[in-house]
């Protein structure tokens, strides 16, 4: 944790050289020192959804409503990108 009591400047440092995938859902994060901002944004974690306009936040994913919602900052190809830059691929 970023502001947890054994954070050092030194592990703060190494947390902003990192992408930001932020929770809130209230509403789109705008503070997000010491990031300059965020590259995913999950704004739903329920299927429950109040933010406005409606229009730009799907309600569902594949039929499902309760299921944790995210929005890339960037477009298709630069999330497809992304994920080939950032992924994980378990050994064995």
């Amino acid at each position: 944790m970023l502001y947890g009591p054994g954070a050092t400047s030194v592990h703060r440092q190494t947390l902003a050289n990192c992408w930001l995938w932020i929770a809130n859902y209230h509403a789109e994060p705008r503070n997000t020192a010491p990031w300059g901002t965020w590259r995913m944004w999950q704004y739903c974690g329920d299927g429950k959804c109040n933010l406005r306009p409606r229009s730009l936040f799907p309600k569902s994913v594949a039929n499902i409503r309760k299921a944790e919602r995210n929005i890339f900052r960037g477009d298709n190809a630069a999330l497809q990108a992304f994920w080939r830059e950032n992924a994980w691929y378990p050994s064995g």
